[in-house]
């Protein structure tokens, strides 16, 4: 019997062994090999930062300046929850051309239908085609691909043309258009767009042809008209945007009334989607950008000539109202200018991104980075190579900055967030394996 006894308590210790050795077992998932047990040390005084053998052996057959091998966090921070954007909402008044969607006012073509029989009010054939189907069902990736997105500013106006001007004539709106172009301009050259702008300086007063010759030769793609609103009545205020009407639609102060450029197509409707997507996108972030310094005055079409005569996307910003009290004492200020210019260029994100789906967090600029350190004196001796002639530059400023990094592009977790969120909008699919009259618009 106690031979018997001495078995049993030699075949547990033997057990015991055993499972303890498979405690130490590194699964497929959780290392290279994935096949062996994590030898232990063979003697009570070894180091405890005792290399094992195999991996002794493997560190041999590696190069000597081969970089180790990344080290996995225990305590790596969970994914961002994804975003929750709201379901798009589109409120309609029958017999009325002014809607809301998503809380943005925007004007129809033709007034609301009313269904009587499902007591609900819906926008005409037209308007659904090619006002709200663009909107609703926009696309849900980048615009571009594999190179930086080129983005055209018009500052309006400029040189001798004033544009609109203050009623104690302090304010033009050259000016201001010209400050809030530069502006949104350095938001873009450091999110990795490359940016022209028609003009940089008060010096000479372009022709409207030439403002969309110069996007067009420079293969811009997309267009955006900046400037300022002015009326008779100083009561008048707010933003407003502007996309050419598509065929069959009038402009907005025309609306009901059929005229013959209607049925005429130009330039401007190669881009038809587009062009309310990019308008829209553009005041939806400058009426929130603004909140209450000014009124949503709405997304509008009509038929200026720089929108007629576009090859891209287009559309055409009217910042607030110089003969406004309120919008005028809003937009002399710098922090009014830099509010304007977030908008515009949060718009442009929205666009260029296809992040047009609402509730989703609006692009922020990436922060600037450091300046480069000054470079030595070269040598007398050295040879350096000649600086190249302008002579034979291009009048056009065409910058061309190098994207930055971009961490929250190249993060999976927030990647992954935002496709949730666009899946969650349903624009994601699910997963599975005034008109032309040529005065200075």
């Amino acid at each position: 019997m106690a031979f018997l006894r001495n078995v049993f308590r030699a075949s547990l210790v033997a057990s015991a062994a055993a499972l303890a050795g498979c405690a130490t077992t590194q699964g497929p998932e959780e290392g290279e090999g994935g096949s062996g047990a994590v030898p232990a040390a063979e003697s009570a005084d070894a180091p405890a930062a005792a290399v094992p053998a195999p991996a002794a052996a493997a560190a041999v057959s590696q190069p000597a300046n081969a970089p180790a091998p990344a080290s996995q966090p225990t305590n790596a921070p969970a994914a961002l929850p994804a975003p929750k954007p709201k379901p798009w909402k589109c409120d309609y008044s029958a017999g009325r051309t002014l809607a809301k969607l998503d809380g943005v006012s925007v004007y129809l073509a033709k007034p609301a239908v009313s269904d009587w029989k499902r007591k609900s009010v819906s926008p005409a054939p037209l308007d659904a085609k090619l006002t709200v189907a663009p909107l609703v069902s926009a696309r849900s990736t980048p615009l571009v691909s594999g190179r930086p997105m080129r983005v055209c500013l018009d500052p309006g106006h400029g040189g001798t043309d004033s544009g609109a001007v203050s009623k104690d004539g302090k304010t033009a709106e050259k000016t201001v258009a010209l400050d809030i172009a530069k502006r949104v301009a350095k938001k873009l050259r450091a999110d990795g767009f490359e940016v022209l702008l028609t003009r940089t300086d008060d010096e000479t007063a372009l022709e409207l042809s030439e403002r969309v010759e110069k996007s067009y030769r420079w293969r811009a793609d997309a267009f955006v008209s900046i400037h300022l609103n002015s009326e008779s009545r100083t009561g008048a205020r707010g933003i407003e945007t502007y996309a050419f009407p598509a065929m069959g639609m009038e402009s907005t102060a025309h609306a009901g009334k059929a005229t013959v450029e209607s049925k005429t197509k130009f330039h401007g409707n190669g881009h038809d989607v587009g062009n309310v997507q990019l308008a829209y996108c553009i005041q939806r972030r400058l009426v929130r950008a603004a909140g209450t310094k000014t009124e949503d005055r709405g997304f509008r079409r009509a038929r200026w000539i720089v929108l007629r005569d576009a090859r891209a996307p287009a559309t055409l910003v009217e910042c607030g109202f110089v003969s406004s009290p309120s919008d005028l004492a809003w937009l002399r200020t710098e922090s009014g200018r830099e509010t304007v210019a977030r908008g515009i260029y949060e718009g442009i994100c929205d666009f260029a991104f296809g992040t047009m789906a609402p509730g989703l967090p609006a692009r922020t600029p990436p922060p600037a980075r450091p300046a480069a350190p000054a470079r030595t004196a070269q040598p007398a001796a050295a040879a350096q190579p000649a600086a190249p002639s302008a002579a034979g530059a291009s009048s056009m400023e065409r910058v061309s900055a190098p994207p930055p990094e971009r961490p929250l592009d190249k993060d999976p977790s927030v990647r992954a967030a935002r496709e949730a969120a666009l899946r969650a909008a349903g624009l994601l699919p699910a997963e599975s394996g005034k008109p032309a009259s040529g005065n200075g618009k």
